[in-house]
């Protein structure tokens, strides 16, 4: 899996694989300075993809210091 955020890969970030029958998350990678990942499906089921990017760069003063973007990824493996 390769995770991007403004059209650039995201190198460092954490990926979730979270397992629906077991309810929980089941393993924890992260991208490479690529911002690629290598995800072990661990056994047929639907599984849950989740990255959380948090920037900085994207605050507002007196409000919030930062914007945190959430992507995830529904499949069943088989």
């Amino acid at each position: 899996m390769q995770v991007f955020y403004e059209g650039k890969p995201l190198p460092g970030e954490e990926i979730k694989a979270i397992s629906k029958i077991e309810g929980k998350v089941m393993t924890l990678v992260k991208t490479n300075g690529q911002g690629v990942a290598r995800i072990p499906v661990t056994r047929d089921a639907e599984w849950m993809l989740l990255v959380r990017h948090r920037d900085p760069a994207k605050k507002v003063s007196e409000k919030f210091d930062e914007t945190v973007f959430v992507s995830t990824l529904v499949m069943v493996a088989r």
